[in-house]
């Protein structure tokens, strides 16, 4: 089969309910199982992949923005529910 792993997620999700869905790679992807997440209703979990300096939480070279503030990825991370990530466009 050819085509986007999103299309295909989708056509699942068409025809099968899914509960939980974990998705790492990139942020672009990550956003689109938001999209379908909103659409679908199920649980969704991104691994994010952040340059991690020093990986105790110290230098905080890691963080992404959520809807509760910034998180350290080593620390707090790196899997974050995708509807808790707010990524930029």
């Amino acid at each position: 089969a050819k085509g986007k792993v999103t299309n295909f997620l989708e056509k699942i999700l068409k025809e099968i309910a899914i509960d939980i869905v974990y998705t790492c790679g990139s942020k672009r992807l990550a956003k689109h199982i938001r999209n379908l997440q909103k659409k679908y209703n199920f649980l969704a979990f991104v691994s994010l992949e952040e340059h991690m300096a020093c990986g105790i939480g110290a230098c905080k070279g890691c963080v992404c923005k959520t809807k509760d503030g910034y998180k350290r990825v080593c620390k707090e991370g790196p899997v974050f529910p995708v509807e808790e990530v707010i990524f930029n466009d």
